[in-house]
């Protein structure tokens, strides 16, 4: 029932290369196996469990967008450093180190690379700062704000594997065109978690700050937002869910994101078809596995 299908134009050949005389074709690089297995498996083996989002992945596509040296090495230490910031963010109210791991984290982040120069990196390092020192006290607004911090830190892993490559970003178009990537499909990715919740026995950890909430206080009526406000009842809320057909506001929303994004990675095409066409099968493998946690079917899109 949902998403269209588009039909890729084909990529281009590469030119042939010449060794005596004789017309050889170019070695092709292949990305998918050198990220999805090589890095993984170094991820995994430093990171000492399975068990990670998706984001360490999106910092090594983002990466090698501009290379086809793979040394993993350079990358994985900032990929699990993304992971442990974003696994401590969550627990926050449960983990009592959770503010001193983000803490100890973000020097790592930063590094030699003074190109990764975002300023939510600097606020979670202040805050941060501040309440292992005791300057400030740590209570549920200031939780709040760090959890926010750190969400809008690590909303764009895509584009921030991008900054900690070696590139110059000589080609201002193609970065413009990697952050869009990324900003789309990590908002995709996050809608879609969230919506599994509510098809799985997770219903406990749905509250206010789920992207289906959200889209349902846009669609609800004042009297339906007040009485969100009051008493969150899970029950109260699927009806709500259902009544201003909410799922489906959400999918034609990703549907035109998965459309911006298709349109944005054919800059990538046109520059790297290896890439491309690697960086492809990973978008549609990994959104077919987030339809499915929704029980949806997803046709590939790119």
């Amino acid at each position: 029932m949902f998403l269209k299908r588009f039909t890729l134009s084909k990529t281009p050949e590469q030119p042939l290369t010449s060794t005596n005389n004789n017309l050889v074709s170019p070695k092709k690089v292949d990305y998918y196996t050198e990220i999805q297995h090589n890095f993984l498996q170094l991820f995994q083996q430093k990171y000492l469990t399975k068990k990670h989002s998706i984001k360490p992945l999106l910092v090594a596509w983002g990466y090698y967008v501009d290379s086809t040296e793979f040394n993993h090495e350079s990358i994985v230490n900032h990929a699990i450093v993304t992971e442990r910031i974003y696994q401590a963010s969550k627990s926050l109210d449960t983990n009592p180190e959770a503010v001193s791991i983000i803490n100890k984290n973000i020097p790592i982040l930063k590094g030699k690379n003074n190109k990764l120069d975002f300023t939510d990196i600097h606020a979670l390092e202040y805050i941060t700062n501040q309440m292992l020192i005791g300057s400030i006290e740590f209570n549920f607004d200031l939780m709040e704000l760090l959890s926010s911090t750190a969400e809008r830190l690590l909303s764009n892993c895509f584009f921030m594997g991008y900054h900690l490559s070696d590139t110059e970003y000589d080609n201002l178009d193609t970065a413009i065109e990697i952050c869009r990537i990324g900003n789309l499909s990590e908002c995709c990715f996050r809608a879609l978690e969230d919506l599994s919740l509510f098809y799985s026995s997770n219903e406990s950890k749905i509250n206010q700050g789920n992207t289906v909430i959200r889209y349902l206080y846009g669609a609800s009526l004042r009297k339906e937002r007040k009485l969100l406000d009051s008493n969150f009842d899970i029950e109260y809320v699927n009806n709500l869910i259902y009544k201003h057909k909410i799922e489906t506001l959400i999918l034609e929303d990703i549907d035109i994101k998965l459309s911006f994004v298709k349109r944005s990675i054919e800059d990538l095409r046109k520059a790297n078809p290896d890439y491309y066409t690697s960086f492809s099968r990973f978008l549609n493998e990994i959104f077919k596995i987030y339809f499915q946690k929704c029980g949806l079917t997803y046709m590939d899109m790119f």
